[in-house]
Parts: structure tokens; sequence; C-alpha cells
């Protein structure tokens, strides 16, 4: 019983570091070859943990070498666009000028329900109203309104409008968030002075606080009081 405890928790850790170092995306954001990467990877892992007669290695030999192999073709992908295109495929307009590419749908195996449901998650439910869709290597459908359905924006109306403060996490649940500091350009000393500033002496009492690049911090105590 220990020992597949431990070999389920070896597996699970070299997994975990594989996915890691295939980059940090979502599911429908893998490219074919990533996508069927991850799905090698799961089944390698789960054999010597259902089966104790196989050697560990067999599993962890398999999944290096997939990390290894998965590593050294995206190198190959950012200096080749030809093998790019072979191994990803090439982005396709379904939607020029709010007209369907009936050719291109069908080519990519793509119908009308598909468009149609990725329009309404956008909010567009007249196809007129697109200038461009195109269907991405992912699978993704990215949407190009027209520019009479976009939102109105601050240079459509000349304004000129002072660029939002970006607020960096540097306290949770009483610990100073390193990198929220590195971030802010302040240091858990300057963060006290200036917390202590607000009335808050002890940083262990505060549940979360942000600060943004000009020294400008917010707190929230433990309790839910905002400072």
């Amino acid at each position: 019983m220990l020992i597949n405890y431990i070999r389920t928790l070896i597996l699970y850790v070299l997994v975990v570091i594989a996915m890691r170092l295939m980059g940090k995306k979502q599911i429908g954001q893998l490219q074919p070859s990533e996508f069927v990467i991850a799905l090698m990877l799961s089944e390698l892992a789960t054999f010597p943990i259902q089966d104790t007669a196989i050697p560990l290695l067999y599993g962890v030999l398999p999944i290096l070498t997939l990390v290894s192999l998965e590593i050294a073709v995206s190198i190959l992908l950012l200096k080749s666009g030809r093998l790019r295109s072979l191994l990803e495929g090439d982005e396709a307009i379904i939607i020029k000028h709010g007209v369907l590419q009936e050719s291109v749908m069908q080519k990519m195996r793509y119908n009308i329900n598909d468009v149609l449901e990725e329009l309404r998650s956008s909010g567009i439910t007249d196809i007129r109203e697109v200038e461009y869709a195109i269907l991405e290597t992912n699978g993704n459908l990215s949407i190009v309104p027209k520019a009479q359905k976009r939102p109105v924006c601050a240079d459509d109306l000349k304004l000129q409008l002072k660029a939002d403060s970006f607020y960096f996490p540097i306290i949770n649940n009483g610990t100073f968030n390193n990198l929220g500091l590195i971030n802010s350009g302040l240091s858990a000393e300057k963060a006290r002075l200036i917390l202590k500033k607000k009335g808050i002496k002890n940083e262990k009492k505060v549940f979360f606080a942000a600060a943004d690049e000009n020294g400008n911090i917010y707190a929230q105590l433990e309790g839910g009081k905002v400072i």
C-alpha cells in the first residue's frame, strides 16, 4: 500500500512538472501536438500506478522523453514557419465582410451551428454584424465586429483619459507576497510604513492588501474592513 502511495506521488509530481514545462495553457488553447502529448502523459502515468509489477522507470522514462520532445518541437516551431504550418495548421477565415465562407467551412469541417454558438457567446446574433471571424489554429474563433457595431471608445470621442493604476497583491492572509512587492516597487519595510500611516501596526491582521507602482496601498483587514 505504501509503495502505491509513493509511486503515485512521484508520478503526480513528475506530470505536474512536465505540464509546467510545457507552459501555462488551458485545454482549449492547446495546439494539436500539445493536446496529444497531454493525453499520452496521462496514460503513461496511470500504468505504473495501476500495476505495481511494472517498474516505475517504465513510466518515468517515456514521460521525460515526451516532455523533451515537446520542448524541442516548440523551439523548432519558433524558428520554422513551414513546420509550424505543417504541425499546427493555419488560421482560416470563416466569415468575411458579414458573409460565411462556405468552401473554407467545408474544408475545416466547421458547421453553421458552431459559428452561431461562438457568435452568441460573444454577444452577436447577426452574422452580418461581423467583419471577420477567424478560426485559429487552437480551435478558437476570433471575432472582429464591423466598425459601426463595435463599442465606442475614448479615441472615438476624442477624450484624454488618465491611465488606470494596476494594483498588485502584496499581502495574502497576513503574509507578504514577494512577487507583488517586486512588481509594485515596494519593499516589505516600506509597505509596513505605509500601513502604519493607515493605522495598521501588524500585517498579520491584514487579510488582503494590494499596491500600485506609485506606492498607493489599500488593505482589507480580518473581518472585512477596507482601509
